[in-house]
Parts: C-alpha cells; sequence; structure tokens
C-alpha cells in the first residue's frame, strides 16, 4: 500500500538547525565552516568580534561575540555572552550563566 501525503503534513525536525558565521566560531569545540549543519546538543562558541546566526524551522538568532550557547532543537541554552532571537514557533532560551 502507498500513501502520498502533502509536505504540510509532515512532521517538522525542530532538532536541527544551520549554523553560518564569519570565522572566528567553534562548533562542538573544533573551527566551524562558514555554512554547517547543527543537531541537538551541539554547542555553538563565538570568538572575540566574531558573530553566528542559527536558523531554525521558524526561528533566526544571532550569536553575538563571545558567547557560548547549546543548540537543544527548541530551546538555546547560553552559558556565556549574548544573543538576539526572532522566532515565529516558540523557540525559548535558558540562560545558565
Amino acid at each position: 500500500m502507498l500513501f502520498i501525503l502533502p509536505a504540510s503534513l509532515m512532521a517538522q525536525d525542530s532538532a536541527r538547525a544551520m549554523l553560518h558565521n564569519d570565522g572566528g566560531v567553534l562548533l562542538n569545540g573544533a573551527p566551524a565552516p562558514k555554512s554547517s549543519a547543527i543537531f541537538l546538543h551541539d554547542l555553538v562558541q563565538t570568538q572575540k568580534g566574531r558573530w553566528a546566526k542559527i536558523d531554525a524551522d521558524g526561528s533566526t538568532v544571532t550569536v553575538q561575540p563571545e558567547t557560548i550557547v547549546q543548540f537543544e532543537g527548541d530551546e538555546l541554552v547560553i552559558d556565556l555572552g549574548s544573543l538576539q532571537l526572532s522566532t515565529s514557533r516558540g523557540m525559548r532560551v535558558r540562560v545558565n550563566c
């Protein structure tokens, strides 16, 4: 039996996002490429004078310089620094500083 469903009925996966940066960003402790997929529990760390952008389903995050943030799907856990969040899907930020 074969079922064909429209794309709008398929579940959205909030456990992944895209990381974009201009250099000077670490992903799980290693230098991050300019664009990279990120997944649950990935750690993003920006260096002095550098920023990163995380694009998730319905949310955009600008990670400011000298910030450490962990991606948890529909939640970001910030350990140090600051970020700017724009969301239409209810992404949350938990502060652990």
